[in-house]
């Protein structure tokens, strides 16, 4: 998660979790993609969201309740 390519480039790390079902792994995309609506800042890229909040903050959110 947070990877990006372009002038600034930043690799992303994995979750510290194995998804083993689609259905697990579109939950998680859609929470993401949730995370980001509530907390991103106009114009931010969710690469720099996750450096601004903390990969381990974002990732806790995230595996919540899956």
């Amino acid at each position: 998660m947070g990877g990006r390519w372009g002038k600034k480039v930043s690799q992303g790390k994995a979750l510290g979790r194995i998804f083993t079902s689609k259905e697990e792994a579109l939950d998680v995309i859609e929470k993401a993609i949730l995370f980001f609506r509530d907390n991103g800042i106009k114009g931010e890229r969710f690469a720099e969201t996750i450096e601004r909040i903390g990969f381990e903050n974002v990732e806790k959110q995230l595996l919540e309740q899956l």
